[in-house]
């Protein structure tokens, strides 16, 4: 078995779907788009937190990072091992690592703010995975499990959902009917179509979702810091896309709620130079 990240990259390892039920895996993508539109990427499933450089981040770590994403310092990942030779063998020095400064911070940098999008986007899916228990637990979203190998499709009780332990329903979209609460999932979960598709109609993006309240939390802090009004509303626009994956039409929203706040920004460009 392969990760949760493989998992949900490679859909030819999910089940079918039928006229009456749907994979789990692609009705979380289906309702992700209708309840976050644009904000909604297709990559929350998969999205990891990075370990941040700190103090005690060995050299050959922050060499790994720069090697594999920051391709302006020019260095080579390296993989081999940094023990010393088993006795008898010859002996041999690991490479040292020299970072600099200059690197060490922009690797850090690089590090939190890959960070701060993989936060957003697991909100997002977390979002989307607490539409489905909700409407289970209330009967709104019939459920069913399905062997691996395929045959047929056995109802979940309403009341399995009802649990704080749902990350390995959604990991590889899997359940244990001998354990439902359990880790080791052994039979693939479908939902209803006829379900869903309510689900969807009434589901709706709403200017209050998660990641709208974040970006205008973090908009109106850089309207501040900005108060000369020197950044544009593109600038702005890009630099949220990039943080919490906000699109054209809800950065559009935050920007018109809090322009009634900052009038000085109903003009989207910056002011020029006297």
């Amino acid at each position: 078995m392969g990760t949760s990240a493989e998992f949900w990259r490679d859909q030819t390892t999910w089940p079918r779907d039928t006229q009456e039920m749907m994979f789990l895996g692609r009705a979380v993508d289906q309702l992700g788009r209708a309840l976050l539109a644009e904000a909604w990427t297709g990559e929350e499933s998969t999205a990891e937190l990075m370990q941040p450089i700190g103090l005690a981040t060995d050299a050959r770590t922050i060499n790994n990072i720069i090697a594999r994403h920051l391709p302006q310092f020019e260095r080579k990942e390296y993989r081999g091992s940094m023990a010393p030779p088993p006795l008898g063998e010859p002996s041999w020095s690991p490479p040292k690592f020299d970072i600099s400064t200059d690197e060490r911070k922009v690797a850090s940098g690089f590090v939190n703010q890959q960070n701060a999008k993989a936060e957003s986007a697991i909100d997002r899916f977390t979002s989307v995975q607490n539409a489905i228990v909700e409407h289970a637990i209330a009967g709104k979203l019939a459920t069913a499990y399905r062997a691996m190998v395929g045959g047929e499709f056995y109802p979940i009780p309403a009341i399995w959902w009802n649990t704080e332990r749902l990350k390995p329903r959604f990991t590889f979209c899997r359940i244990n009917p001998d354990d439902p609460f359990g880790a080791n999932g052994k039979a693939w979960i479908f939902v209803s179509r006829v379900d869903l598709e309510r689900m969807l109609q009434h589901l709706s993006p709403t200017a209050t979702s998660n990641d709208e309240r974040k970006c205008a939390n973090w908009l109106e802090e850089q309207f501040l810091q900005d108060p000369d009004v020197r950044i544009s509303k593109a600038k702005f626009q890009d630099r949220a896309k990039e943080l919490f994956g906000t699109g054209p039409k809800p950065f559009g929203r935050v920007w018109d709620e809090l322009a009634k706040k900052h009038p000085e920004r109903k003009v989207a460009g910056p002011k020029r130079k006297g």
